[in-house]
């Protein structure tokens, strides 16, 4: 059999996180701001590891609110280490979430230190578009194998203030946050705490969804025996309580529910782009690509500076074959947002596709520019290197890719195409094996699962 050795063409979508790839540049949170929550916020220390806020002191026994998942297994030893080093056992073995389907928890430790404690603030007077900031300990990874404090800046998408959301996550923002920053504090402009960083899903294209918080007040309302943490008045729900329930809904996997509730949204504010511009994201997802670029049209027509409407209008686009137009709209979410590497990237791809590899590997540049750790970008760049023949120069970027994410199978696919072409059949069987497992591993890829068995087979006779 003849095949074609190259790997796919990778398109970055956004998903409906309200949280979309311009809004969340993961910028980092203001001087004043990061002195607050850099000292109010703690470690812990775990297998599974997570962060805390420190929110009051009696005595020496210091309260610290997290996410309850963060210490869920009672199996497990947790150590809470303070900004200042200190490390300080903590008991969780009987630990419960502070409300039904509420993931908070408390827990405590004692020192004769003076740690800074957080100003509460009001969350229920949070405001979409208010600027927001988060903070905690990102989880290790290959790259960086040790706990490093962050803080990052954001906007606010949603605040439902009416609706309760699956385990409390209300308070909806754009701040890019990262698998170990659960229970970390969200500040408001005045470094109050608002809510407890907690909720990041991915979807079944691995994209993040959404980014949330448990709002500081719900909690309040546990503490002070209020009941139920949020209870509905009069006048029924508002947009940013649709927007909330669009976003748990298309989280998990219920697209046609995600629809109504935007619909919702959209009687209560016709002239809402972000409304349309989601609903367009959740269409697509169902496979209706032309009523998502009408949603988009919609989008673009209320806020002409939206980057994202035509970003992800060029995302549909390309889908449905037009890769010119793909091109324009990437084109202009780039005019209006010079750093967006996500443009850049699927402009790339569609210019790859429409023969053009030289721009494209200038797109390519561009994001690995603006994102130096944007591995996709790298393997595709590979590709259109390894279309033009510099073999080496690709595995150099296949090399770079796998360095990023070693469990990418793509990288070790292409590396291996590229060197089945310059004759090292050792090293292009072995990056094809590896290709496999990751394949039988994560699952979902059996079309390029064969092909890497196919190459073996034939490589080996």
């Amino acid at each position: 059999m003849n095949y074609k050795y190259t790997i796919p063409t990778l398109f970055i979508l956004t998903s409906i996180s309200l949280a979309s790839p311009a809004r969340s540049q993961n910028s980092l949170c203001t001087k004043e701001i990061d002195e607050i929550a850099q000292k109010i916020t703690v470690l812990i220390d775990s297998k599974n590891s997570g962060s805390g806020t420190i929110i009051k002191r009696d005595g020496n026994t210091y309260t610290v609110l997290t996410s309850f998942h963060n210490v869920s297994d009672k199996s497990l030893k947790y150590t809470l280490i303070t900004a200042d080093g200190q490390r300080y056992s903590i008991n969780v073995s009987s630990l419960q979430p502070l409300g039904a389907n509420i993931d908070l928890t408390v827990v405590q430790f004692n020192s004769n230190k003076s740690y800074q404690v957080a100003k509460i603030g009001n969350s229920d007077s949070a405001k979409r578009l208010d600027n927001v900031y988060t903070a905690g300990f990102p989880a290790k990874t290959g790259g960086i194998n040790t706990f490093l404090y962050e803080c990052r800046n954001g906007q606010i998408n949603a605040n439902a203030t009416q609706a309760t959301i699956d385990g409390g996550y209300n308070l909806l923002y754009t701040n890019k946050i990262l698998k170990g920053m659960s229970g970390g504090p969200t500040l408001n402009q005045q470094g109050e705490l608002i809510g407890i960083n907690g909720l990041i899903d991915i979807n079944k294209e691995k994209n993040t969804d959404r980014y949330a918080s448990v709002p500081i007040n719900t909690y309040l309302r546990i503490a002070s025996g209020v009941g139920t943490p949020i209870k509905p008045q009069g006048g029924g729900l508002k947009a940013d309580d649709y927007f909330a329930l669009a976003a748990d809904k298309y989280a998990k996997g219920d697209y046609k529910g995600a629809i109504i509730a935007l619909e919702e949204a959209i009687k209560i504010n016709p002239n809402d782009a972000l409304a349309y511009y989601n609903r367009g994201v959740v269409r697509s997802a169902l496979g209706d690509k032309q009523a998502a670029i009408t949603d988009y049209n919609q989008a673009i027509k209320i806020n002409p500076n939206d980057a994202d409407a035509y970003y992800n209008r060029g995302n549909v686009r390309s889908a449905l074959g037009d890769k010119q137009a793909a091109i324009t709209d990437y084109s202009q979410a780039i005019k209006i947002n010079p750093n967006y590497a996500y443009a850049y990237y699927n402009r790339g791809n569609a210019r790859s596709a429409l023969g053009d590899k030289q721009a494209a590997i200038a797109d390519y540049n561009q994001a690995i520019k603006i994102n130096p750790n944007y591995a996709i970008a790298y393997i595709s760049r590979g590709n259109a290197r390894s279309d033009l023949g510099d073999k080496q120069a690709a595995i150099t970027d296949y090399n770079q890719a796998i360095k990023i994410n070693p469990n990418d199978a793509y990288a070790y696919h292409g590396r291996g195409n590229a060197y089945a072409a310059l004759g090292d059949k050792f090293k292009a069987i072995s990056d094809f094996q590896q290709a496999v497992r990751l394949y039988q591993q994560q699952g979902g890829n059996e079309k390029w699962l064969k092909i890497a068995q196919d190459r073996i087979r034939e490589l080996q006779q």
